[in-house]
């Protein structure tokens, strides 16, 4: 998706959110609502994304168009944020930052051991899968009986 499709969506779930509504059954089987993560001074931060995290800022310009840009994806783009942000004087911007440091960056640790789990295991079944061997599991030739009570027995 490019910055103008993220734009209309997240104009298009703040209007939503201005309306008030209902709750009813159906409203919890909505797409994901959208609200921003933190807003300072003009600026919104925004956090999207169920498994992968992305974190963007929104800053509003004087002719009304906002611009996207996203910061971080990674939880040492996470860090490295964090840090940009408690550098800043302001106090706003240094909540902002224990937020992503206390909420965000173990979510994504914790998502990152999980990705690297599932890798193990899948790497541990091709290697097993790699090495079975297909064995022929019939060790005696196929003989015929015969029954008849006619033939001579020789012991």
């Amino acid at each position: 998706m490019d910055n103008s499709a993220i734009k209309l969506l997240v104009d298009a779930e703040a209007e939503k959110s201005r309306r008030p509504t209902v709750s009813t059954p159906a409203a919890k089987d909505d797409l994901i609502r959208l609200r921003p993560f933190a807003e300072i001074s003009k600026q919104r931060y925004w956090l999207l994304g169920s498994k992968t995290r992305q974190f963007y800022l929104e800053s509003a310009s004087q002719k009304g168009k906002g611009k996207f840009e996203l910061l971080a994806q990674t939880a040492e783009e996470y860090a490295s944020v964090a840090d940009d942000l408690r550098a800043q004087r302001y106090h706003a911007p240094k909540e902002l930052a224990d937020r992503l440091v206390s909420n965000v960056i173990p979510y994504l640790e914790a998502q990152a051991k999980k990705k690297a789990r599932i890798e193990r295991s899948l790497q541990r079944q091709a290697i097993a899968n790699a090495n079975v061997h297909v064995y022929d599991t019939r060790t005696r030739k196929r003989q015929r009986v015969n029954y008849n009570d006619d033939q001579a027995l020789d012991f």
